[in-house]
């Protein structure tokens, strides 16, 4: 029994079970969508649930334009025999080129997929052309021309459009509009201004312009003819001249150009160089001259560089010369001093060696001029000397009794006569001095006394020592005795010299024995100085030795030798018997007279 009822359940489950029916069926509305870039359209799907059971839908979408697609709803539920709407939204990308796109709508149930095929068409929508009005055209350097492009929007959209220019004179230039927005259908003419470049030649540029999705250019030309070609000449470069003289030098300027020109002349240099005009006008295919001028004045010396620009009106390339222009030194004077510090005293007079050469290039006459002190004299105060000349003369420093001891910066001028005025300086040290400061002097001798007999002779050395600061005379002496000879007479110093002279003496034979005095004087005539003083000189007279004969000479010797032996033998005697007592010994000490 129990499996009876297991039997009728199955059975009824079968005839169930065959009984529920899973269907639908899609009704599109197009098959195909014609769009621009970022233009939207929709393709809608109708789908109906033929079944007998509900059913779940789910939907998707594959090809090129389902990165485009959206779609809604993806996922529900459609009752038996009712339906349900698939919409399908496509925009393509704003750079999606033109042409076919599949695009694959596919519905899925759990026992049953169904896929439709739809093609989505882009368009070109966008498009824009550049036209020109203006053909090539041919001018002089300089000058402003006019061009004309019209841009037109021949696509199915409007558009905002950018312009720009590239080529050979984009810098030369200028756009009458650089952003513009045109309608399909509609256009705008463009202007350019053209200031064409001043070197001739054939030069391009291209008018550019970019929308959304579409481009166009146009290229045209320029033949720049060269109108106002011309030239500025100068024979040389390099050029010289004295100092207060004059120069002037021709510049000629040609014009090749077609048309007149008229040219302004700039000078960039010293204020002594000029130009005899500040423009000149020059025809075409013609030539005009003028000048430049030099005029330094004294004093000017040196290499100095002149820059000429020769502007003209028409056309933008400049003429350029450049000069070198030195400048001798024509007029100048040279002096010399021998010495930059000088002593002297008074009264006296202290010369200083002055040479004064003429360095220029003219003969001129200097005067001679120092400070102003009453002592100071010229040897001549006026000298001419030709050029290269030199002459070497003195300058006195005379100070008198009257002059006190100062120090003084002594300034010498030599200027020149005429209106050059060139002149030369120099300057020293001049110190006037006085009393034993100017003429101090040392005399001394290695020997103040000396003792000679008949037989002897003796040399005394005298030093002087000048200690004066000026140059100096001495005039030497000796008297007080006859037999001494001096060295020198005269002697003559410099500042700060020192000098010796000697005194030999040698007593005669028939002079009596004694005391002398040698007195030495030194007398300057140059500063009045006398100097003396005297020397002690003791003569005696050797024992006379005339008569002997060698006879004599043999006895006195031989009693000389016999006492002495004597003497010895008692000594001996006298030591071996007697204590010897010794007793002083008196002697004669002879002084002498010393002065």
């Amino acid at each position: 029994m129990k499996s009876k009822v297991i039997f009728i359940l199955v059975f009824f489950s079968i005839i169930l079970l065959s009984s529920a029916v899973s269907a639908f069926v899609v009704e599109p509305d197009g098959q195909a969508l014609s769009l621009c870039p970022r233009e939207s359209g929709l393709f809608t799907e109708t789908i109906t649930n033929t079944g007998n059971i509900v059913q779940q839908y789910e939907i998707s979408v594959s090809g090129p334009a389902a990165n485009w697609a959206t779609l809604a709803p993806k996922d529900f539920f459609i009752k038996p025999g009712e339906t349900e709407k698939v919409y399908t939204y496509i925009t393509p990308n704003q750079n999606t080129k033109e042409g076919k796109y599949n695009l694959n709508i596919k519905i899925i149930t759990n026992s049953e997929t169904k896929e439709i095929n739809k093609d989505v068409y882009v368009r070109d929508c966008y498009n824009v052309v550049v036209s020109s009005l203006s053909k090539g055209q041919a001018s002089c350097p300089g000058k402003l021309l006019k061009y004309e492009f019209v841009v037109a929007n021949i696509g199915e959209k409007a558009d905002a459009y950018t312009l720009s220019l590239t080529g050979d004179m984009q810098d030369k230039i200028t756009l009458s509009d650089t952003n513009i927005a045109l309608s399909p259908g509609e256009s705008k003419t463009v202007y350019t201004y053209v200031n064409t470049p001043a070197k001739d030649g054939d030069y391009f540029f291209s008018l550019n312009v970019k929308g959304t999705l579409s481009e166009d250019s146009k290229k045209v030309g320029t033949q720049v003819i060269q109108c106002y070609d011309y030239e500025s000449l100068i024979e040389e470069t390099e050029y010289e001249l004295c100092e207060h003289s004059t120069l002037k030098i021709p510049v000629q300027i040609n014009n090749k150009g077609t048309v007149a020109n008229n040219y302004k002349i700039s000078l960039k240099g010293q204020s002594w160089m000029d130009a005899s005009v500040d423009d000149v006008v020059v025809s075409a295919d013609a030539s005009k001259q003028y000048f430049i001028g030099f005029a330094p004045d004294y004093g000017v010396k040196g290499v100095y560089q002149l820059d000429i620009r020769t502007i003209p009106e028409y056309g933008e390339w400049v003429g350029h010369n450049v000069l070198n222009v030195t400048v001798r030194q024509c007029h100048n004077v040279q002096l010399e001093i021998k010495e930059l510090y000088l002593e002297t005293c008074t009264p006296n007079v202290k010369t200083q060696s002055i040479y004064l050469t003429n360095t220029g290039e003219f003969t001129k006459n200097f005067l001679l001029t120092a400070s102003n002190y009453d002592w100071i004299t010229f040897e001549d105060q006026n000298v001419t000397l030709n050029p290269g000349e030199g002459k070497a003369f003195n300058l006195y420093i005379s100070p008198t009794n009257e002059t006190k001891s100062t120090a003084k910066t002594i300034k010498i001028k030599a200027e020149a006569t005429d209106d050059s005025k060139v002149s030369a300086e120099q300057e020293f040290r001049a110190v006037i001095l006085r009393d034993e400061t100017c003429h101090g002097s040392l005399i001394t001798t290695d020997k103040e006394e000396i003792y000679l007999d008949y037989n002897q002779s003796e040399l005394i050395t005298i030093t002087i020592e000048h200690a004066g600061v000026i140059s100096a005379l001495y005039n030497l002496s000796i008297s007080g005795i006859d037999f001494a000879q001096l060295s020198a007479s005269k002697l003559n110093f410099d500042y700060n010299q020192t000098k010796s002279v000697y005194v030999y003496i040698a007593p005669k034979e028939n002079i009596t024995a004694g005391e002398y005095d040698l007195y030495f004087r030194a007398v300057s005539p140059d500063t009045d100085t006398v100097k003396k003083f005297s020397i002690y000189v003791g003569v005696e007279k050797p024992q006379s030795s005339e008569g002997l004969n060698w006879t004599a000479w043999g006895i006195i010797i031989g009693c000389i030798c016999f006492a002495f032996l004597l003497l010895v033998v008692s000594s001996i005697k006298i030591v071996r018997h007697y204590k010897v007592k010794k007793k002083p010994v008196k002697k004669e000490i002879r002084r002498t007279k010393k002065r």
